[in-house]
């Protein structure tokens, strides 16, 4: 989430002036923790020089970097209005998410307790070892004076306690904003942080680490998050210009932390209940990640995103830009940085493809609605279920295949690459923090490649269109060779199954146009037996089908709803791939070495 940009500037031009005019005096946080160990905290908010009547205060709905509804008011209980001598004012509760404080002749302390215990990139966790905070999740505010300064202070901070957070610190317990939106993007913790820092071409970055490990452990990795940081400026060229000239990891490590990775302006939070030493690396792809989001979504910033809406849901229609190309360089920076291995590059290459070529979601939405999807999968909720399975598949995934792509294509068409685009857009629109358009993406390529019918029909069949790129023809043109591993092998095409002394108890839904969706086989439907062949292990199966031919037809029983049906399964061919590197001419070498290469 990046700030509005006209309420940006207006507030830093308010910082010039010492004598602030009334509207814009700043509206003040305090936040009380003596009940932490059942997961509450107290919070006052000084709302002073109202100018109306009435005062709305309300919690957001929405949080920077998710897209669905979350409704955070439901955590807050015990509130209150009091003027400035202390007298109780009418507050009244206006809609589920917002209260209305009438009569206070301009100024309006209110109060209330906030219930958290889920601490990951939404959502705030408060207990005795810390307070994890997503601003929206904890603090109300007022669209009345959402443009003003903001001032927090953190009061009562225990022994060995400290506070890490974007905001500037003005001392080790006060923080400022210069207004709304930059406050609701800056999360906090507050606990025994150890912190290490680290200087990169003028700025300073630092991580403030929650965890139950050891000091050294905190130096190891330290010492990869530096690595990351400096491949990624070599991808776009600079480091942004961070705001106080900080960017922060708020990395919670810790087993009350639930795995997580959001973005910010500038900061980050990473969170999971494994520790360093269990799983340092793959910790390291989350912060890798999420540092792109530097650049790419928090400055370089789709403009159906602007102005973030803290109130409603927020969709967009380049998440397959800002979180797929993102997830695309995640895997390539652990490579170039020497943090994987090749092979382990080209598996992960091979399973973001096979998911993209395999799930019938292409079929029905194109990039661009698969990000306007956003509302309904990035960590939203529903009591029914859903057809994603066949439907959706996530913008991180299919936009990561369409990254390797065009980057294939510029490198083996245009003497270019993906990093050339990704700076030339960061100097158009990311330096300059233009929202930009899907128009603006395809001009920019067409700039970049000098060719419109490139540009134009790249957009048209594989972002707007639903039209999916030869997977196999792009890898060939840097010496890869993508092959299903046992082209002669049946199979059902559905590895989702529950055992049980029954059969075998398939667990999701059929893949639309699979061996099973095609035989009227559902989730929830036990199979019993294929041919003569009673089935209830996975090892049965597997042994029944290695002496099946593709195309083959054989009966099949199975048990819904406590009766027993019979149906007819027709074997498809196993789609198990493989991406290997292969003799290719010196083209083609060159591509594979300069595009798998360190860009330092």
């Amino acid at each position: 989430m990046s700030k509005n940009t006209f309420f940006y500037a207006f507030a830093l031009l308010l910082f010039a002036f010492i004598d602030l005019p009334i509207e814009a005096q700043p509206v003040s946080y305090e936040i009380f923790f003596p009940n932490r160990v059942h997961h509450e905290i107290q919070v006052r908010i000084d709302f002073e020089n109202l100018d109306t009547d009435s005062l709305c205060v309300q919690m957001s709905r929405s949080s920077p970097g998710r897209y669905a509804l979350h409704e955070f008011a439901k955590n807050v209980y015990n509130v209150r209005a009091e003027d400035k001598d202390g007298n109780p004012l009418s507050c009244v509760r206006k809609d589920p998410h917002s209260w209305l404080v009438k009569q206070h002749r301009g100024f309006v302390s209110f109060y209330y307790t906030l219930f958290a215990d889920q601490a990951d990139g939404t959502y705030s966790g408060i207990n005795s070892e810390f307070l994890h905070l997503n601003i929206p999740a904890t603090f109300a505010w007022s669209p009345q004076t959402f443009e003003r300064e903001v001032a927090l202070k953190i009061a009562s901070l225990p022994k060995d306690w400290q506070v890490a957070t974007q905001l500037k610190r003005e001392n080790d317990t006060l923080f400022s904003a210069p207004h709304g939106y930059y406050f609701m993007d800056s999360p906090i913790y507050i606990g025994e942080l150890e912190v290490r820092t680290w200087e990169q071409n003028g700025q300073q970055i630092q991580l403030a680490l929650l965890h139950t490990g050891d000091a050294r452990e905190a130096d190891t990795y330290s010492e990869i998050l530096q690595k990351i940081t400096k491949e990624e400026e070599a991808i776009f060229g600079a480091l942004p210009d961070f705001d106080f000239g900080t960017y922060t990891f708020l990395a919670n490590y810790h087993p009350y932390a639930k795995g997580d990775g959001m973005e910010h302006r500038n900061s980050t939070i990473l969170s999971s209940s494994y520790s360093l030493s269990d799983n340092m690396l793959g910790l390291a792809f989350t912060a890798a990640h999420e540092f792109i989001h530097a650049w790419n979504v928090e400055r370089l910033r789709p403009a159906t995103l602007e102005p973030f809406n803290f109130m409603d849901y927020n969709m967009s229609d380049a998440l397959w830009f800002a979180e797929g190309f993102t997830s695309y360089y995640t895997n390539l920076v652990m490579l170039r940085t020497g943090l994987i291995s090749e092979s382990q590059y080209l598996n992960m290459l091979r399973n973001n493809i096979r998911t993209v070529i395999e799930s019938p979601g292409h079929q029905y939405h194109s990039q661009v609605e698969m990000s306007q999807q956003a509302a309904f999968a990035d960590a939203a909720t529903a009591n029914d279920p859903l057809c994603h399975h066949n439907t959706y598949i996530s913008y991180y995934t299919f936009g990561a295949a369409l990254g390797l792509v065009l980057d294939l294509e510029l490198r083996s068409e245009f003497n270019s690459d993906l990093d050339a685009y990704m700076r030339l857009l960061w100097q158009k629109y990311g330096k300059t923090e233009t929202p930009y358009t899907l128009e603006d993406l395809q001009t920019t390529l067409a700039e970049l490649c000098k060719s419109e019918v490139f540009a134009k029909q790249f957009f048209e069949q594989h972002v707007i269109g639903k039209t999916l790129p030869d997977f196999k023809q792009i890898l060939a043109k840097a010496g890869l060779s993508l092959q299903i591993v046992n082209p002669t092998e049946a199979s059902l095409q559905q590895p989702i199954f529950d055992a049980s002394t029954q059969g075998l108890k398939l667990t999701e839904y059929p893949t639309v146009g699979s061996p099973l969706y095609e035989a009227g086989i559902d989730k929830g439907d036990i199979i019993l037996t294929i041919g003569d062949t009673k089935i209830n292990s996975i090892e049965q199966l597997n042994k029944y089908l290695a002496n099946q031919k593709i195309g083959q037809t054989q009966p099949m029983t199975f048990k819904r709803l406590n009766r027993i049906e019979e149906t007819k399964v027709t074997f498809a061919a196993d789609s198990k791939m493989s991406i290997r590197k292969i003799k290719g001419d010196a083209q083609q070498e060159k591509i594979r070495t300069q595009w798998l290469s360190s860009q330092q």
